[in-house]
């Protein structure tokens, strides 16, 4: 199982994580703006929002690409369900959807770790443009706990939907 998993990640190659480096890039422009218009209209004891409905569409995004690369393969020019062309190996499906689950959770994982680390640095990097407002990194670092939760459920529901949606799908078509 464990050689499965490395071929699995090897499979999908470093694309995933340049669509995450993107979708983070895209998550810092939008903090950097909203940031800039805080600055520019001096608006005292404003803190910079997480902006948890952007992560969320950005999640969905990434969570749905994810499952095309981990369970669609392109072969001769066609679209195949990839744990059909594996029916004929002895591996159990169970197995198939362990790994491929463990991927995703991983890349989850990084991506809402990602996310904090931007959001972490916009506001340390705007407190220093701000000179004399003091911004409690620990007290906001509380705050951010449940829209972290948050974005980790919709993430998560987003998983089951798809892997249940596709399943189902796919016994439907066949």
């Amino acid at each position: 199982m464990k050689e499965l998993y490395r071929h699995e990640k090897k499979r999908i190659g470093l694309e995933r994580w340049a669509v995450l480096v993107i979708f983070l890039v895209i998550y810092f422009c939008v903090l950097q703006r909203k940031a800039s218009y805080i600055i520019w209209d001096e608006l005292e004891n404003q803190v910079l929002p997480y902006n948890l409905s952007l992560l969320c569409i950005l999640g969905i995004f990434f969570v749905t690409y994810l499952n095309r690369k981990l369970f669609f393969i392109k072969e001769q020019g066609k679209t195949i369900y990839l744990l059909k062309k594996y029916e004929i190996v002895p591996i159990r499906k169970i197995h198939m959807y362990q790994i491929r689950i463990r991927i995703m959770a991983e890349m989850i994982l990084v991506f809402v770790a990602g996310s904090l680390a931007v959001y972490s640095f916009a506001v340390k990097s705007n407190y220093i443009a701000r000179e004399g407002v003091a911004i409690n990194i620990l007290t906001e670092g509380m705050a951010l706990t449940p829209k972290v939760v948050l974005l980790l459920c919709v993430m998560v529901i987003t998983v089951v939907a798809v892997i249940f949606g596709l399943d189902a799908y796919q016994e439907k078509k066949g």
